[in-house]
C-alpha cells in the first residue's frame, strides 16, 4: 500500500549525484527489501545516459564516461552488418562513432542496447511521460533501472533505511543498484515513483521542444523537424534551445 509522498523539493536536472528525489511504498511479503526507493539525479552534462548506467553498473568510476563511449564505438565498428546507416540515424558507422565519442553527444537506445549486452545486464528504462518500460538485453539474470524524462536519464536505487523507510539519508555508496531480473517488486516501486514524477511534470516533451543545430544555428521544434533538417543538410549535432 502506498505511503504519502514526502514533501521534498524536486531537484533540478543539473543537480549533483548526491541530490535525490524518492518515493517509498512497501509491498507485502517477508522478502521485501527494507529501504527507500530513490532516484539519484545525474548531472545535466550531455553524458547523463552514460552516467546513469555507470552509477548502477560501475559505481565510483568517474573516468568511465569516455570509456563507455569508446566501447559503444568499438562495438559498432565490429558489427557493420547490424549497425547500418539506417540504424544509426542516417549516419555512416564512421561518422556515428566519431560523434558518439564527443562529450556533447547524447546517448539513447543504441547505446543502451550495446552497453547492456556488453555488461550482461538487463536495463529497464522507464519513460516518465508515458510510464512505458523499455527493456534492453532482456533475459539477463540481473537488471538495473533508469528513468528517462525525454532528454535526460537518472538512476533508480534503493537506499537502506530504518522503518518506516520514509527517509533516505544514507550515502550513495550504500545504495542497492542492481536486482535479480525476476524481482518485479522493484519495477512496481520504480514505476510508482515515476508516476509521482509525471504528476510533477518531470519530463520534456521532445515533440514540442525547441532544438538548435550547432552546425549552422538553425532552430526548429520537435524531433520531426530536426530529422528533416538533418536529412536535408547532413547536420546531426542538435541541442536543446534554452529559452
Amino acid at each position: 500500500m502506498a505511503e504519502d509522498t514526502p514533501e521534498l523539493p524536486l531537484p533540478d536536472r543539473g543537480a549533483t549525484l548526491g541530490k535525490l528525489f524518492f518515493f517509498f511504498f512497501q509491498l507485502p511479503g517477508a522478502n521485501a527489501y527494507r529501504g527507500a526507493t530513490v532516484m539519484r539525479v545525474m548531472p545535466d552534462d550531455n553524458s547523463c545516459l552514460f552516467r546513469a548506467f555507470a552509477a548502477a553498473v560501475l559505481p565510483g568510476d568517474d573516468l568511465s564516461m569516455l570509456e563507455l563511449r569508446s566501447l559503444v564505438a568499438s562495438q559498432i565498428q565490429e558489427e557493420p552488418d547490424v549497425y547500418t546507416k539506417v540504424v544509426l540515424d542516417n549516419r555512416t558507422p564512421d561518422d556515428y562513432c566519431r560523434w558518439i565519442q564527443t562529450e556533447d553527444a547524447w546517448g539513447g537506445a543504441i547505446e543502451l542496447a550495446i552497453l547492456s549486452k556488453h555488461f550482461k545486464i538487463e536495463v529497464c528504462s522507464i519513460d516518465v511521460q508515458t510510464l512505458r518500460i523499455d527493456r534492453f538485453n532482456e533475459g539477463s539474470p540481473i537488471r538495473c533501472i533508469l528513468v528517462y524524462s525525454g532528454i535526460h536519464y537518472d538512476t533508480i536505487v534503493q537506499s537502506p533505511s530504518d522503518p518506516p523507510h520514509t527517509i533516505a539519508d544514507n550515502p550513495p555508496e550504500l545504495d542497492k543498484r542492481v536486482w535479480d531480473s525476476y524481482d518485479d517488486d522493484i519495477l512496481v516501486k520504480a514505476k510508482q515513483l515515476c508516476k509521482v514524477l509525471q504528476g510533477k511534470h518531470y519530463f520534456t516533451n521532445v515533440g514540442e521542444m525547441a532544438i538548435r543545430c550547432t552546425n549552422c544555428g538553425w532552430v526548429g521544434y520537435g524531433e520531426a523537424m530536426a530529422a528533416v533538417h538533418a536529412q536535408q543538410t547532413g547536420h546531426y549535432d542538435m541541442v536543446e534551445q534554452k529559452s
